[in-house]
């Protein structure tokens, strides 16, 4: 950011020096007329040269002492107008001409100007205090409003809603400052001048167009051109559609330095790096390595962040604002804020196109090692309500994100089992004996296997269902010591309402039941470890399982009618298979 602020000072002196070389050009209203002392030529006759000088009585009102302004001013009832404390307007179309008392040397009075305008003492060398005090100078030119001669008019919200005509905001400003620093009030002041002629003493109107430009953001940009800085308060809540306001103006005006300016002061200042915006995809996903938690580490997840980077998305898409750096730190930033940062409002609002482009950048980063962070972020998510937002704001995305997700895994559950979320499980399981009731690491098992439920279906049962009862039963050592580690026990006692919404226990048109349905009951309501007796037919239950009993009686019952019903299509797969 510093690097941008050295730009744009230096475009500013550039700017300040150029007006003094080339004043003649830039609409002066006051010339020095120098006698230059006797000399004598070949023949040897004595000859006096006469050179003008010319200039703009703000910038010397301004700058120079008190005794300097007496000297080469001219007198202040001959040029203020209006009423005691009101804008003094310059008239544009008169120079006063001065003759320089004495006989004062050329270049030495360019000298002191060059001083005035630019705070050099000799040329190219200047100090960071007389530099401050040019600054704070022109700020004093912005605000007292002496010598101005254009007037800028701009409507605002509340002057747009009324039914009657309604006066703009005005803005006091100088030719020659607008001039020398926008080629876009170059060419319009260029063109009113030769046009108005008929009354010299009005000063120049310049409507600009609303909402391309709003009050807010011409205070900005008037104080950038006349000093070549950026207020750095935030203290205004709509800061951001300001910002943004000032872009706008920054293309319009073509002022690129100022551009570059607030897009800084955007990435670093209002939404602290924004991600590292500046970087490129492929670097970024370099630096990275693809890991969502990497992606989550490197950036800002304050509540002012999260807040302000699904505005900062919706506008660096809009036409007017459209900033392909902006937009791919905003579409990183969101990313990186699954979860917790997803409960806002602003995300909330956003059109349902853009919402969609959010979720294909999460899916382009769904991996098998990124799943179970990413699980964990949202169930985090959802299990903490909002103090403030009403819940429908978190749900539909971080539903859709958990989805996506729920897909991953159990298409491929023994690539995600194989990742650090999980071996960290694993590694915190060696070091305590068993679950404490409540525990982080116990709601993220239960969350792994309630995901594993959710996204069952025909296509990955058969990978799914084992999985499914080693997370419930780590006794099950053929598959659970893959996954768990002996020393850990999880209760396997889970309500089915609290694993399968009512969605997916909700039967087909055709009363075929969901294979979630099937799943869960399964799991719920058949008992994998009962003890045969002497009186019970024993069935093979499949390789990864311990043998199914049913007593005869439970048998001669059913066959008798009992109300034990047999469960259509799936689950008669599913039975048969095993």
């Amino acid at each position: 950011m510093d690097s941008i602020r050295e730009k744009a000072a230096l475009t500013w002196r550039d700017d300040l020096k150029s007006l003094l070389l080339n004043a003649k050009s830039y609409y002066p209203d006051v010339v020095w007329e120098i006698q230059a002392q006797e000399q004598e030529d070949e023949k040897g006759v004595c000859r006096e040269s006469l050179h003008k000088v010319w200039g703009h009585q703000a910038v010397i009102h301004a700058r120079a002492p008190q005794r300097l302004r007496s000297l080469f001013l001219p007198n202040p009832e001959e040029t203020w107008t209006g009423a005691p404390g009101a804008a003094t307007l310059s008239d544009p179309s008169i120079c006063h001409c001065l003759k320089v008392p004495g006989h004062q040397d050329h270049e030495l009075f360019i000298e002191g100007l060059q001083y005035f305008y630019t705070a050099e003492l000799d040329p190219g060398t200047s100090s960071q205090t007389l530099l401050d005090e040019l600054l704070e100078d022109f700020v004093t030119i912005s605000r007292t409003q002496r010598f101005s001669d254009v007037e800028i008019h701009v409507m605002s919200p509340s002057d747009l809603e009324v039914n009657y005509p309604a006066a703009p905001t005005i803005f006091y400003s100088h030719r020659f400052i607008l001039s020398s620093r926008s080629t876009y009030f170059r060419n319009i002041i260029a063109s009113s001048s030769r046009k108005d002629t008929a009354n010299p003493y009005k000063p120049l109107i310049i409507q600009l167009p609303y909402p391309l430009f709003t009050p807010a953001s011409i205070n900005v940009l008037l104080r950038y051109i006349y000093t070549g800085t950026l207020e750095r308060s935030l203290k205004s809540e709509d800061y951001l559609s300001t910002a943004f306001s000032i872009l706008r103006g920054a293309e319009y005006l073509a002022l690129p330095a100022l551009k570059e300016l607030i897009i800084g002061q955007i990435i670093l200042e209002m939404l602290h790096g924004l991600f590292l915006a500046p970087l490129s995809n492929v670097a970024y996903m370099k630096l990275t390595s693809g890991q969502w938690t990497n992606m989550e580490a490197l950036g800002c997840r304050c509540s002012k962040c999260a807040h302000r980077a699904p505005l900062v998305l919706q506008l660096s898409l809009a036409d007017d604002t459209k900033n392909d750096m902006l937009e791919r730190g905003a579409r990183r930033a969101l990313v990186a804020l699954v979860g917790e940062g997803w409960k806002t409002e602003q995300l909330f609002n956003l059109p349902i196109d853009t919402k969609r482009s959010i979720l294909d950048s999460i899916q382009a980063i769904i991996t098998p090692s990124n799943v179970l962070p990413l699980l964990f972020a949202v169930e985090n998510a959802l299990r903490r309500p909002h103090t403030t937002q009403p819940d429908y704001l978190e749900q539909p995305m971080i539903y859709a994100v958990r989805d996506l997700v729920e897909k991953c895994l159990c298409s491929y559950p023994q690539a995600c089992f194989q990742s650090k979320a999980w071996d960290d499980i694993l590694q915190e399981g060696e070091k305590d004996v068993e679950f404490c009731s409540g525990s982080d690491r116990e709601d993220r098992v239960g969350w792994v296997m309630k995901a594993l439920l959710r996204g069952a279906d025909l296509d990955n049962w058969a990978v799914v269902h084992p999985i499914v009862m080693a997370l419930r039963n780590p006794r099950t050592r053929r598959q659970a010591s893959a996954l768990i580690p002996a020393n850990i026990f999880f209760k396997a006692e889970t309500k089915a309402e609290d694993v399968i919404t009512q969605r997916e226990c909700t039967p087909s048109p055709k009363g075929r039941q969901s294979p979630e349905f099937s799943l869960r009951h399964i799991a719920t309501r058949i008992s994998f470890y009962s003890n045969a007796s002497s009186r019970t037919n024993s069935t093979d239950y499949g390789i990864y399982y311990t043998r199914m009993a049913l007593s005869q009686e439970t048998i001669d019952r059913r066959d008798a009618g009992s109300p034990i019903t047999r469960k259509s299509s799936f689950d008669s797969f599913w039975a048969q298979e095993l």
